[in-house]
């Protein structure tokens, strides 16, 4: 598997359950807290520090269940959770948060709602990291056949699926499927997002990969020196997704010949992982 896929998409709703169990100031307080522990958890994730995110989450979960005044908010919180165990590799419980989050959502909403794609495309990346392609391969076709009819096809949604896809298609050797979903992918999240983006240098580094093993090293040099600039300047100086575009660059490197740039990315990446390891052993 050339690349560890986990997707978190923000949904941010609130909880549901008995008003006739509590008034409705504490209903209002806990509410409260469940947006903190939300909005704590993903900054927590998007920091790379996954073991207090899967603590704040988990917490979430806990408040979604307790007060069930809306279920979009226990879905909600069970894709975030579902998204650290992803990135974790904890793929069974990332699995079973995902269906969770489903069956709420399938019982909830209507049936074109675009978060039931939501949870469609997160099962798909989960069954891809377990090498369950086929599965992958429908669960994300349905998101993005969704997720297109009900938001349009220029939607940055309709970028992380094309993304996805992208990665499963290089996965079976379609090359040309595969640079088709990446170049897409890329249409759409600059039409959306602008021209420098977190996502777009998350397609970046794969598409440079991609190029790299194509040996279509122009291409590839150009897309690692934009991800890589972007990522350092949106993203903390330690967090994984930085070590990534610096490994998949140094790969390049290596290939041209240039042992000593290679061996420079290689350290960095290395000094980054063996922080953010540490960070969290720290918090958890």
């Amino acid at each position: 598997m050339r690349k560890h896929l986990w997707v978190v998409f923000l949904t941010l709703c609130l909880c549901q359950w008995a008003w006739a169990q509590s008034d409705e100031s504490s209903f209002q307080e806990d509410s409260l807290a469940w947006k903190t522990y939300i909005r704590d958890g993903l900054k927590a994730y998007h920091q790379g520090s996954y073991n207090k995110a899967e603590a704040l989450f988990e917490a979430a979960v806990r408040h979604a269940e307790r007060y069930r005044q809306d279920e979009a908010a226990l879905a909600t919180s069970l894709d975030h959770l579902g998204g650290v165990y992803l990135a974790k590799k904890k793929y069974p419980e990332a699995e079973s948060m995902f269906r969770r989050a489903l069956t709420i959502r399938q019982r909830e909403l209507e049936e074109e709602h675009p978060d039931i794609a939501v949870s469609l495309h997160n099962l798909g990346n989960v069954c891809y990291a377990r090498q369950k392609y086929a599965d992958a391969e429908l669960f994300y076709q349905r998101s993005l056949d969704l997720t297109e009819r009900a938001l349009g096809p220029e939607d940055p949604r309709v970028g992380s699926i094309l993304h996805s896809m992208a990665l499963l298609a290089w996965s079976h050797d379609r090359y040309a499927k595969a640079e088709r979903l990446f170049s897409r992918a890329l249409d759409v999240y600059k039409s959306a997002l602008g021209e420098e983006h977190p996502s777009i240098a998350a397609v970046q580094t794969d598409l440079g990969a991609f190029y790299t093993e194509q040996r279509n090293y122009a291409e590839a040099e150009a897309l690692f020196k934009s991800s890589l600039s972007t990522r350092e300047k949106y993203l903390d100086p330690d967090h994984p997704a930085l070590a990534d575009t610096l490994k998949k660059y140094a790969e390049l490197q290596r290939k041209r010949g240039k042992a000593r740039q290679a061996r420079k990315m290689e350290l960095r990446a290395n000094r980054i992982l063996a922080q953010h390891s540490r960070w969290n052993r720290m918090l958890y």
